[in-house]
């Protein structure tokens, strides 16, 4: 089953036409690595076969029985929505605009800022007894079940905030930060009703210690937080942008809000890399795919990079796993005297960021604070076509 697993990774790497190309006699499509590994008989039966559960398990109301065993919960900081991507037949197949993939199959995760899915749940529609109340604190608490009256903050968006939701999460030691809409229930009027000038700020606090901010900008921005470090006061921060340095104006909530949703978009970017998904799978075959293949593997790959001092490109990464799995090497892997030969170090006219200490660099930093701390070098590699000090290298080759 792990060379099974090596193919698929093998094929979000390569890419063809068609999964039976990887074994065609055409030398433009075929792959020799995968047929040394596997006949493509044997994978397609694998493929056919490929179940998460009993087939007549589950009593029909359970819509994920399919995988149901292998959603594992875990910790929290981030909460937003990942799509993948299905324009097939579904029952809860959804639509959001701003999606790269408009439809498909919703997931509401849960990320650390660096990317770390911990937890996620599979969106599969409205009840049938009709509009779910208060959907978004429904999902919020089952996220975070377990884990409160810990101290977390979690950061969401306006689609689940509401003060109520705030109040919710008070009672349970939990804090709040996100984006908030201005129709909802139980916010103060005067600040909601007031009209403020470009770059005021205004805002209120409840008795149950809920903060509702107000902020113009382009256009006027409503915060909710439940954090005591968060008021109605501009914060000054700076950023290096085109060469220059720009001081950036806002309330403390919108700096922590906007550095803290990073972490779910890199990590659906970082997914999105070698993407194992096929056409012509089945939902809940994609589905799988993309939660083993995709966040699953992201997971490994971010806290490999955590406990190792020399940081691992995210291809070498699934490259290595491949190999562990399917048991053979790679055959056209050059000699260390080759890859030397090929990558010379000289100094160039121009003077840029390292490449390696900048990708160090952000795996722990915004990239504001990656920019401000990296330092600019004239070192160029004429191999890889990148600017690198000489540390990185020698690391790299």
């Amino acid at each position: 089953m792990l060379k099974f697993f090596g193919i698929i990774l093998v094929m979000g790497l390569v890419k063809v036409p068609h999964i039976n190309d990887y074994w065609a006699q055409n030398p433009m499509y075929r792959n020799e690595y995968i047929g040394d590994v596997m006949k493509r008989d044997r994978f397609l039966m694998i493929l056919k076969f490929w179940h998460f559960s009993k087939q007549r398990e589950g009593d029909g109301t359970d819509k994920l029985h399919k995988i149901h065993h292998y959603l594992v919960p875990g910790k929290i900081l981030v909460i937003d929505e990942s799509m993948v991507p299905w324009r097939g037949r579904l029952q809860f197949r959804q639509y959001i605009k701003n999606k790269s993939h408009k439809y498909g199959v919703k997931l509401y995760k849960l990320c650390t800022v660096d990317g770390f899915t911990f937890n996620m749940i599979v969106y599969t529609g409205k009840c049938e007894n009709g509009r779910e109340k208060d959907h978004g604190m429904k999902t919020v608490l089952r996220l975070i079940k377990d884990l409160e009256y810990k101290g977390r903050i979690v950061i969401t968006d306006n689609f689940y905030n509401s003060v109520n939701m705030a109040e919710e999460l008070l009672k349970k030691k939990t804090y709040l930060c996100g984006t908030l809409r201005s129709n909802r229930r139980g916010l103060p009027k005067c600040i909601v009703a007031k009209k403020i000038k470009k770059g005021e700020v205004i805002g209120k606090i409840t008795r149950k210690g809920v903060r509702v901010i107000k902020w113009m900008d382009k256009r006027q921005v409503l915060m909710i937080s439940t954090c005591r470090n968060h008021n109605a006061k501009i914060e000054t921060k700076t950023r290096i942008r085109r060469g220059r340095e720009e001081c950036i104006k806002k309330p403390g909530c919108i700096f922590s809000y906007n550095d803290s949703k990073k972490g779910i978009d890199y990590s659906d970017q970082m997914s999105s890399y070698y993407s194992t998904l096929k056409r012509g799978l089945k939902w809940f075959r994609k589905l799988m795919l993309e939660l083993i293949f995709g966040t699953t593997l992201v997971n490994a790959w971010v806290v490999y990079n955590k406990k190792n001092k020399k940081y691992m490109p995210k291809k070498l990464f699934v490259e290595t796993i491949i190999e562990k799995f399917t048991g053979v090497p790679f055959k056209n892997k050059k000699n260390a005297t080759e890859v030397t030969s090929e990558h010379k170090y000289t100094m160039n006219d121009k003077k840029r960021r390292c490449t390696g200490c900048y990708e160090k660099a952000r795996q722990t930093m915004t990239s504001r604070e990656a920019d401000k701390k990296v330092k600019q070098i004239k070192g160029f590699c004429l191999g890889c076509n990148k600017f690198l000090c000489l540390t990185c290298f020698n690391e790299k080759h």
